[in-house]
């Protein structure tokens, strides 16, 4: 493409302006409005104003940011060992207050804490059966001849707690 030319100062630095006439051989691709599109694209990326609108969507330098630790939340619910009697729940926090940011460093420890909550649980006790007791009298029916002596023996050794069952044996 054969190209008039004209030079002009604009902004900061000189660049040279496409004059309105371009004239096109058969071996060029780029049309006129290519042309001046590129035009537009030189014109713009020189100016100052575009290099200030630029500079504004760039990140900000910063200085590097620790990350803290935000407050405990709360506990979760209690999840009970039966056999055991023991029982645990949880908390956790996070590295928000505020967040690494700019290089800065992580927080350091944990983000869960673990806590007991055993007195909340019990251990499933299944009852036993005590000792018997001493022979009662003989009670003896007359009419028919017969006699018993009873004794008793209770689920108490030990009685039942936290959902166990009664001892073998047991009245229900």
């Amino acid at each position: 493409a054969v190209v008039s030319t004209q030079s002009g100062h604009y902004g900061r630095g000189t660049i040279l302006l496409f004059a309105k006439y371009v004239t096109l051989t058969s071996s060029t691709k780029m049309s006129r409005n290519c042309i001046l599109l590129l035009l537009l694209l030189v014109v713009l990326g020189t100016s100052d104003a575009w290099r200030r609108r630029r500079r504004r969507r760039r990140a900000p330098s910063c200085g590097p940011v620790h990350g803290g630790w935000s407050t405990w939340g709360a506990w979760s619910g209690c999840t009970c060992n039966h056999v055991l009697g023991t029982g645990t729940r949880y908390r956790t926090r996070s590295c928000s207050n505020p967040a690494p940011s700019c290089g800065g460093a992580g927080c350091s420890g944990g983000s869960r804490e673990n806590g007991d909550c055993s007195s909340l649980c019990c251990k499933i006790t299944h009852g036993g059966l005590s000792n018997w007791s001493s022979w009662g009298s003989c009670q003896f029916n007359h009419n028919l001849g017969t006699g018993y002596k009873t004794r008793t023996r209770q689920c108490n050794d030990p009685s039942p707690s936290c959902g166990g069952e009664g001892g073998p044996g047991s009245p229900e």
